[in-house]
């Protein structure tokens, strides 16, 4: 009777741990999955974004990602209004990707982990009284700029969408980082992000809102690693 013992206590705990199920745990790789382009209009569709992966933010919210080949697209969905900021790496070459009432793209040019501004914020497809610019003007934002993204009207303002290149993705490594900065009047500043433990210059007040100081530290070894399928 004792021998079975504990053959009994090994079938209850693998019974219980099928009965639970489990998500994706937010500091693997995120494997994102290869889908038709969605329209960057900051509506987060679920028909659109069906079969993508989905990570969550440090306090709520999530990043749903999905790519077709030549661009990575991402959603952002956030449990109050606000904006993104995307981090990503190109060689030396650290992009700040801001899509707020307006879009903007800042630089860092990576010395180790030390970043030096080499762009400051250049806003573009700004919302007049809250409108958002003409979809024309995206379209031509896209083809100058190659990457685009949703202003905060276009949507719910808890939302954002956005069109990255892949040529703006470390080939080798590809790693990147997502924040949200928190729209509340009267409130300190306050973000979240993916990945959840980030704690370098993509998390920074500071490198999310604008105006983007002078210098700032990136750690990419805390950024998000993702792979494509």
């Amino acid at each position: 009777m004792i021998a079975e013992r504990p053959m009994l206590a090994l079938l209850l705990c693998t019974a219980c741990g099928s009965a639970v199920p489990r998500g994706p745990n937010p500091f693997d790789p995120a494997v994102i999955p290869r889908g038709p382009a969605p329209t960057i209009d900051g509506r987060v569709s679920a028909g659109e974004w069906a079969e993508a992966a989905v990570r969550p933010l440090r306090d709520g919210g999530t990043v749903t990602m999905q790519h077709d080949g030549a661009y990575l697209y991402l959603a952002v969905r956030a449990t109050r209004p606000g904006f993104p900021s995307v981090c990503v790496i190109t060689g030396d070459t650290a992009r700040i990707l801001h899509a707020s009432a307006s879009v903007a793209e800042g630089r860092y040019r990576i010395d180790g982990t030390l970043g030096h501004l080499s762009q400051p914020f250049q806003f573009e497809l700004r919302e007049r009284g809250g409108v958002p610019a003409e979809p024309s003007a995206f379209r031509q934002f896209l083809d100058r700029h190659g990457w685009v993204a949703s202003t905060h009207h276009m949507g719910s303002g808890s939302a954002s969408e956005m069109q990255i290149p892949f040529a703006y993705l470390r080939g080798d490594a590809p790693r990147l980082t997502v924040a949200w900065y928190y729209l509340e009047d009267g409130v300190a500043p306050q973000s979240t992000h993916w990945p959840i433990d980030l704690a370098d210059g993509c998390a920074a007040i500071d490198v999310i809102r604008g105006p983007l100081p002078d210098s700032a530290t990136f750690d990419t070894t805390q950024w998000a690693s993702v792979t494509f399928r």
